[in-house]
């Protein structure tokens, strides 16, 4: 990539037409024609967060609308384990940085639990709360440079959730630090057996505990649906610091 590209400023927009002329409004339009003042003849790129990813150039600006015409679609995005993070709700402000955060690790999907030990109840996440979070998502993604967005479900329930999780299940759990396998040797492991099926669609979930952590009786729930409790190294971390050193490790893997 080029530093003419890297410069480009890219906007989530969808649906995307295929070709031809198209017209951006609301947040982005605002954004820019008043907020970075771009006129006609300067280039952008659109994504509609599905991972189609466009170069346009500016046709006419006004905050209220900016006309576009669409151009080359940029080649796809390799492909990458997905990713599903399962995160206990955690302080308003934390879990926004943990949700921008996790979007820039290229994380799949994000799915809030509410656990034992939450501090923070399900009730102060409404309608308004989702849509929030859906703005970090976006705007998160619009930084980064991916393509897709991550998907964005409302809080569950710790045995919900678990019942929908796929893939391998991986419980970061600090008092597993002593007798349970690092998780980065856990997913190299993993990472062998799928040499071995290579027809199947690589899948990690990674679950992550609140402030006080998982009560023995939620690993032990955990555990009989087949996850596994690793060990981050040798220090105790904070729910979201340890959310972000998992991802960086299971999406590589």
């Amino acid at each position: 990539m080029t530093a003419t590209e890297t410069a480009l400023r890219r906007f989530y927009d969808a649906p995307l037409p295929l070709h031809g002329d198209h017209t951006l409004t609301g947040d982005a339009a605002h954004r820019i024609a008043r907020v970075l003042r771009m006129g006609p003849g300067e280039r952008l790129r659109l994504f509609d967060g599905d991972g189609r990813e466009v170069e346009a150039v500016i046709q006419r600006a006004t905050p209220a609308a900016v006309g576009v015409m669409l151009g080359a679609e940029l080649p796809s995005e390799p492909s990458r384990p997905r990713v599903t993070l399962y995160q206990a709700l955690i302080r308003p402000n934390r879990f926004e940085w943990l949700l921008e955060k996790a979007t820039e690790l290229g994380v799949a999907a994000i799915v809030p639990l509410v656990t034992s030990r939450c501090q923070v109840r399900p009730a102060e996440f409404g309608a308004s709360k989702l849509a929030r979070w859906r703005r970090i998502l976006i705007e998160a993604a619009e930084q980064c440079g991916r393509r897709t967005l991550p998907e964005l479900h409302e809080p569950l329930p710790f045995d919900h959730a678990l019942a929908r999780a796929g893939g391998p299940i991986v419980v970061p759990w600090e008092a597993a630090r002593i007798d349970s396998p690092l998780l980065g040797d856990a997913l190299r492991e993993w990472k062998a057996e799928r040499r071995r099926q290579p027809d199947q669609e690589p899948s990690i979930t990674v679950v992550i505990g609140p402030e006080g952590g998982f009560s023995v009786e939620e690993v032990d729930a955990a555990r009989s649906r087949g996850a596994l409790t690793v060990s981050l190294g040798p220090l105790v971390l904070r729910a979201e610091t340890a959310a972000i050193a998992a991802l960086a490790i299971a999406v590589d893997a």
